[in-house]
């Protein structure tokens, strides 16, 4: 029986083309890994493009105009959440919501405030999945999620 010899050639060879292709499968799971990233990324820009879009346009409207229109002088009325004014300045919470409706309607995402003592009736939680949200803010959690629903929690100055 005769034994094979390989050279060292050979070997050298062989690993030279398996360093190649595990070089070639890196680079494209790369660039794949990239492209994802930027089409996120690129997708994310433009919702915050979208809500700083929408909030530069409420805040002029809102805040800069009715102060522009004003002729109390410095003292600008602020509207309560549940009595909206004309030529008042709406509270954050107001802010919130009404930002939040035409964040909808654009259809980059909606905002609902709710509140376990609401003094507006309309900020009352209105499913299940409110309810035990405002349990759980109750407990300390900070962040819920259901399905698509991401719910993050924070208090308003």
């Amino acid at each position: 029986m005769q034994r094979l010899k390989i050279g060292p050639t050979f070997v050298l060879i062989m690993g030279g083309v398996a360093v190649g292709f595990i070089a070639c499968g890196l680079g494209m799971i790369y660039l794949h890994e990239f492209s994802r990233m930027q089409m996120i990324l690129e997708e994310q820009g433009r919702l915050i493009q979208a809500q700083l879009e929408v909030t530069k346009v409420y805040i002029a409207k809102s805040y800069v105009g009715k102060y522009k229109q004003s002729s109390r002088d410095s003292n600008l009325p602020v509207a309560p959440d549940d009595e909206p004014e004309h030529d008042a300045i709406p509270l954050h919470a107001t802010a919130i919501q009404e930002v939040g409706k035409e964040l909808g309607v654009v259809g980059v995402y909606q905002i609902r405030l709710v509140s376990g003592k609401p003094e507006n009736q309309a900020n009352a939680p209105k499913n299940l999945f409110e309810q035990r949200a405002l349990e759980l803010i109750k407990n300390g959690r900070e962040v819920l999620a259901q399905g698509k629903m991401l719910v993050c929690f924070g208090q308003l100055p």
